[in-house]
């Protein structure tokens, strides 16, 4: 066993939450070492190769809700590359109609009721993106300590909300618990619409558009939706990892850690598979709090009722990845002939609640809500184009198990109901993959296959996330702090868990 200097700070995943803590540790004269078990960094941020020049980015595709504070505090776009441009619309197909534009302001394509109603929705979502971003760019109040921590800001974010007038707070405390089924039926008329717009909920939960609180949820992805990265997630990786190297993080990959060192009920460091042991006093955990927990901990330097908590954390993941390698140029346009870049393939509220109870009991969903977000020839150096599919409630514990078989149905039905927009396209797929939610857990070390690190609930959320004992990102293990995706604000690449860690320690 071979020992290492002592430093600072180890920071353990090279995914962007922990890329964005290590910077930022580094940046506020921290000596920090990240340790990540592959040997690239990027973690589901990534890229994939399906083919010679087809290149998947990333296993989610969003990256909207960077924050401005990370953009700003490790100066990525001043000092290290990163560019940000509007969002493409969403495009919403329909069979045999042009497809539905959702745009930051208006909705091309449906009728003039549900257009007046979609701007009275975005006036909304304006309205109280102010408050979301204070909620998820500011600690929550910790309330499991001594003490309340966090009030301060807990002020300044009612205050703000108080000066939206008498009106705002009323629609501030209706919408929220409501379940997204009914505030969608208040607005629009069309089903397909309303589908779509309630997507959002199919990402990070376990429950549908009738459950009481999906508002919340659907609310805190579009209130805290900016501008997005040129060249997605693989962008924002090279982007943060310049921000390492400038601040000199010693970044090690293909160093998996084997355990979390204690004494005394204190952090020492950690230890590497390959028995390497590195000192430190400080550990920030980027990976999902169960593992970190369950895993990494040794039994018996953590009481059992802190455990206990983790254990009961969920995790069920809900989300399959479908890659489709596709020879051509993609057909798919909106009216005024621009090429659509991401779309959705919904049918309505109803279908989508029967996609969530089919999950429930571990099943396939006839019909699983798509998002897909096409990465054309331009980014790929070939003549042809990426689909990087995103299929909602499709269960990790599925009856039977995964197979190769059950893999093969879910592509095949993703495929099928892409060729009612794409014509021909199962003659013009060159290399496709299936990754369903127990490939996901295994291929990126992800508890349950959820790409959160844990459901987005009403009862993990803020300061429960991932329990009350561990909010603000610190854990009665002295030296241990959280900074992944399972911590507030939550999942998504934000970048907000691996800063909010890093201030926290700072």
């Amino acid at each position: 066993m071979s020992t290492q200097h002592t430093v600072d700070a180890i920071v353990i995943g090279g995914g962007h939450n922990g890329l964005v803590c290590a910077a930022s540790l580094a940046q506020g004269g921290r000596r920090t070492v990240l340790v990540e078990a592959a040997d690239v960094l990027g973690g589901i941020a990534a890229p994939r190769a399906l083919a010679d020049g087809y290149n998947v980015p990333g296993l989610l595709h969003d990256t909207a809700r960077l924050r401005p504070m990370v953009v700003k505090g490790l100066a990525l776009e001043d000092r290290h590359g990163l560019v940000l441009r509007d969002r493409p619309d969403v495009a919403v197909l329909r069979a045999g109609q042009a497809p539905l534009m959702l745009g930051a302001l208006v909705c091309q394509g449906a009728s003039e009721d549900d257009q007046k109603a979609y701007g009275a929705y975005r006036a909304v979502i304006h309205q109280f993106r102010t408050v979301f971003g204070r909620v998820v760019d500011t600690e929550p109040p910790g309330i499991a300590g001594e003490r309340i921590t966090g009030l301060w800001d807990a002020m300044l974010t009612g205050w703000s909300l108080r000066r939206l007038g008498s009106a705002a707070l009323y629609e501030f405390l209706r919408l929220p618990p409501m379940p997204v089924n009914d505030w969608m039926d208040d607005l629009f008329d069309d089903p397909i619409l309303q589908a779509a717009l309630a997507f959002p909920i199919a990402l990070g939960g376990f429950t549908g558009p009738r459950a009481p609180g999906t508002v919340a949820t659907l609310m805190m992805e579009e209130c805290t939706a900016n501008q997005e990265v040129v060249g997605g997630p693989p962008a924002l990786i090279r982007s943060l990892v310049s921000a390492c190297e400038a601040h000199r993080v010693d970044v090690r990959t293909g160093s998996e850690v084997r355990r979390i060192r204690l004494e005394t009920g204190c952090v020492r460091g950690v230890e590497l598979v390959d028995g390497t042991t590195i000192d430190a006093p400080v550990v920030v955990a980027t990976c999902d709090p169960r593992r970190t927990f369950l895993d990494l901990l040794e039994p018996a330097g953590v009481s059992p009722s802190l455990l206990h908590a983790a254990d009961n954390i969920r995790a069920r993941g809900t989300i399959a990845k479908v890659h489709l390698a596709v020879q051509g140029t993609c057909p798919l346009t909106s009216e005024q002939g621009d090429p659509i870049e991401r779309f959705r393939l919904v049918s309505s509220l109803d279908d989508i609640e029967r996609a969530s109870d089919t999950v429930k009991y571990g099943e396939m969903p006839a019909e699983p809500p798509l998002e897909v977000r096409v990465t054309p020839a331009d980014d790929l150096g070939a003549h042809g184009y990426v689909l990087s599919v995103i299929a909602g409630y499709v269960a990790h514990d599925l009856n039977g198990g995964w197979t190769d078989a059950t893999r093969t149905a879910l592509g095949e039905n993703v495929i099928q109901r892409l060729a009612a927009h794409i014509p021909d396209i199962s003659q013009q797929i060159v290399a496709r993959e299936v990754l369903s939610p127990v490939d996901l857990a295994q291929q990126y070390r992800l508890s349950g296959g959820h790409l959160y690190h844990g459901e987005h609930a009403l009862d993990q959320i803020l300061f429960m996330r991932p329990m009350a004992r561990c909010a603000n990102h610190k854990t009665p293990v002295e030296g241990l702090f959280l900074g992944g995706s399972g911590t507030h604000p939550g999942g998504g690449f934000t970048g907000g868990p691996g800063w909010l860690s890093a201030q926290a320690v700072l």
